[in-house]
């Protein structure tokens, strides 16, 4: 649901499986995050943990943290990037 209304906005989003891949995501598209959407139940680093080792690398890029408690296993098995 939140990525059809930022994708609806006009923004460009980038999905990462887990929270280790969030990481990897932002350090190659840094100058291109404005915000960040977290899931806090994220396998391998989970959304603070995320959140804390991309903010020491760049501290003015805001935050929303969220979670539906698990990721559906579909979730991961999708290797598309839609606009956002």
């Amino acid at each position: 649901m939140a990525r059809e209304t930022l994708a609806n906005l006009g923004y460009e989003i980038l999905i990462a499986c887990d929270g280790e891949a969030a990481v990897r995501l932002f350090q190659t598209n840094r100058d291109r995050v404005d915000l960040r959407l977290l899931d806090v139940v994220m396998p391998k680093l989970n959304g603070p943990e995320a959140y804390a080792r991309i903010s020491a690398e760049k501290t003015d890029v805001a935050v929303i943290f969220a979670t539906r408690g698990t990721v559906p296993k579909w979730h991961c098995r999708k290797t598309r990037s839609s606009a956002a």
